[in-house]
């Protein structure tokens, strides 16, 4: 294989030689994912998780422009990045700077500089895609068996070494993890994405855990043809029976569900909106003072700190978006989720028939963007590092090697 990349029109433009760093960033960064809210623990003036945030932020870039590398079939798909984090970093220079904006930019840039550096080193070395999802294996068994261990002591929803919700969404990469596995053969892969659901439940995050259970039907469509649909109606089914089952045996989750602040209505059914809706609809109604170009990176979340108390910021990231970037800026976002989402789903589509073996390399990322897309409704998964910088590196490793060739493997 690498004889045939070698001998490929656009292995000219890949670098000969790549420093180790890269390497050790690519599969730190997933590691360190893992830990998910340990080093908010380390308190040097600012998070522990705020330093590695920036430093891996400026790894990735510095490594990065070293060698600068960006193949035709890969510039086209992180255009409206690019966009999205350069109007990001300009709205820093026509309003005035905050922390938040600061930390949201940090792990943005973060997120796209380690997507290139990680498709980078695909392109020249297409086993770096074992090593990645083998760290992702770790990390995600890492955080799964903490915070198991902390529920007999703290109870569900416990907030301990790993906060409860923040888990949960991590957790999310690896049920897509081994649901890419599953639908590449491996039978017990299906079994351990149910377990990891069942420590999700165990942290009574809502999004997460219905995210999680709908991505068994989404896995299986991709597959295509009677038998694909089929398993995924009967997925489905029985993704809505676990749901039902979690929120009516469960008196904590049916709190969770129903109780305190049920003022939000979906589907004809009211739900607990945890105090949000209030501020969502404020949102919403701020939004409107400079609704094309928004108030700036992280003017949000100061506006929820000072209205609201025990929020500190707007539990949507397209409302965080739209009063922070306006339509403009949500605009791009939504197009670069658009283009990404649909070049996995035809890698998906191309690997399944041809080398389904390979598949998860591609599916993997496709599922966690989906479960990551739908959380966005209700939590800032795109402000969180230990979500979206292990994030770019699966997807690095899916779009490092231009559709059509030969893809690496992700087992």
């Amino acid at each position: 294989m690498t004889r045939a990349l070698a001998n490929s029109p656009v292995a000219y433009a890949r670098p000969r030689r790549l420093p180790d760093g890269s390497r050790l960033l690519i599969l730190g960064t997933v590691l360190v994912g893992g830990t998910v809210t340990i080093p908010q623990r380390l308190d040097v003036g600012v998070s522990g998780l705020g330093v590695l945030t920036v430093v891996t932020c400026l790894a990735a870039w510095g490594l990065w422009l070293s060698r600068p590398w960006l193949p035709r079939h890969l510039g086209s798909l992180v255009l409206p990045l690019a966009l999205f984090v350069g109007y990001s970093a300009g709205s820093l220079l026509w309003y005035e700077p905050t922390q938040q904006g600061m930390q949201n930019l940090a792990v943005t840039a973060g997120f796209f500089g380690v997507l290139l550096v990680t498709a980078r080193h695909v392109a020249r070395s297409p086993d770096l895609a074992a090593s990645v999802y083998r760290a992702l294996d770790v990390a995600t068994l890492f955080s799964a068996v903490v915070y198991a261990a902390s529920v007999p002591l703290y109870g569900m929803g416990a907030e301990s070494f790993i906060l409860a919700r923040p888990f949960a969404l991590f957790a999310m990469i690896g049920v897509a993890r081994q649901l890419a596995l599953w639908q590449a053969g491996d039978r017990w892969a299906f079994v351990r994405a149910g377990l990891l659901v069942g420590v999700i439940f165990f942290s009574v995050s809502r999004t997460a855990l219905v995210a999680s259970l709908f991505l068994f039907p989404l896995a299986a469509l991709v597959r295509g043809g009677r038998r694909g649909l089929l398993t995924a109606a009967v997925m489905a089914v029985l993704a809505v029976a676990a749901l039902l089952a979690a929120v009516f045996l469960s008196e904590t989750m049916y709190e969770r569900f129903f109780g305190y602040d049920a003022t939000m209505e979906v589907g004809g059914v009211t739900i607990n909106a945890s105090g949000r809706r209030v501020m969502w609809d404020f949102l919403i109604d701020a939004s409107r003072d400079d609704l094309l170009l928004g108030h700036g990176a992280g003017a949000s979340s100061v506006l929820v700190e000072r209205t609201f108390v025990n929020l500190g910021h707007p539990h949507n990231d397209f409302l965080r978006f739209l009063y922070d970037f306006g339509l403009l800026g949500l605009g791009i976002w939504v197009w670069f989720l658009a283009v990404l989402a649909w070049s996995l789903y035809r890698r998906c589509l191309r690997i399944v028939h041809v080398a389904p073996r390979e598949l998860p390399v591609a599916l993997t990322p496709l599922l966690a963007l989906l479960a990551v897309t739908a959380s966005m409704f209700t939590d800032n998964s795109v402000g969180y590092s230990f979500i979206m910088l292990p994030m770019g590196v699966l997807i690095g490793c899916a779009v490092g090697i231009p559709e059509g060739e030969h893809a690496p493997r992700g087992r």
